[in-house]
């Protein structure tokens, strides 16, 4: 017997983001999550054999959640020779766009 999530998945959702309605109202605070990544915040809360992607997609999209394409910079430091490494190469790819609720 499966136990149905959706209820919870939702109210984690509306109590702690809110929608990003265009890439124009975006800011600093703006989290930038794929549905995978939102799908392991959830199962960090909730049973993970239990609650699965597709249920995560239904309810960002019911509460008006959307996915906008953007590119992130890569990260470099300098390492102790004083050499610029890259810490993270960079994203590019669609990702839903979260407000945190403060």
């Amino acid at each position: 017997m499966k136990i149905d999530y959706s209820e919870e998945i939702r109210n984690f959702l509306k109590n702690n983001f809110e929608p990003v309605l265009s890439e124009a109202h975006e800011n600093e605070e703006t989290l930038k999550k794929s549905l995978s990544s939102i799908h392991s915040m959830l199962v960090s809360i909730l049973p993970r054999d239990w609650v699965v992607e597709s249920e995560v997609y239904e309810a960002l999209t019911e509460l008006g959640f959307k996915s906008f394409y953007f590119e992130s910079e890569p990260v470099t430091k300098k390492n102790e020779e004083g050499e610029t490494v890259v810490v993270f190469e960079g994203w590019k790819g669609f990702a839903y766009f979260l407000q945190p609720i403060n």
